[in-house]
């Protein structure tokens, strides 16, 4: 039972990315397209692809357009090639990434960063106010990051849940992270409906 389910899993996956491939090459090659439409097409089509999945054919309009690829597939192949560096001896990018240098490293890059309110403080000595994160001083994913909308509800980017206070919200984690340093700083919002890019 459970192996014709694996092979109907995987032979719909198969068809699904031969149907985006497809569709890449007609929207490459459809004339009757202007070019703000044939961009916003093939952006759609590779936002869902994997690096693996970016065949030769269309690479360079991934990087004519500077068109990336979902971003949880690019964090897992960054982490895989990272893996593998390690064990040849390259240490690149380690994961307990200071976030005083990453701001520092995104602003040189010209990069909108946030303004930083309170940095490398205690969790009882954290201040809450609308429209920030409360993020680990030190850290390299989503444990412990905290979004504060403007009516002071605070969002779990990890869980998902939403807690009426800093101090509730402290209560999904550990004792190792309850002894952590906290750093808050402005949420930047996107345009249109204005979620905060994290």
């Amino acid at each position: 039972m459970l192996n014709s389910e694996i092979d109907e899993a995987m032979a719909a996956h198969s068809n699904a990315l031969s149907g985006i491939w497809r569709l890449i090459r007609r929207v490459q090659r459809d004339d009757a397209l202007v070019e703000s439409e044939r961009e916003e097409a093939l952006r759609r089509l590779f936002s869902c692809l994997s690096f693996k999945d970016v065949r030769q054919t269309f690479v360079m309009d991934a990087i004519r357009l500077d068109m990336g690829v979902s971003f949880r597939s690019s964090m897992s192949g960054m982490m895989r090639l990272k893996s593998r560096m390690r064990r040849n001896g390259y240490n690149i990018a380690p994961g307990s990434n200071d976030k005083t240098r990453d701001l520092a490293f995104g602003s040189k890059l010209g990069l909108a960063v946030p303004t930083v309110m309170q940095e490398n403080v205690a969790a009882e000595s954290v201040h809450v106010s609308e429209n920030v994160f409360i993020k680990p001083s030190e850290g390299s994913n989503s444990r412990g990051v905290f979004y504060v909308d403007d009516a002071k509800a605070v969002h779990s980017i990890r869980s998902k849940e939403v807690y009426s206070s800093f101090e509730e919200a402290l209560s999904e984690l550990d004792g190792k992270f309850l002894k952590q340093n906290w750093t808050v700083e402005e949420a930047i919002v996107g345009p249109g409906e204005g979620l905060p890019a994290i």
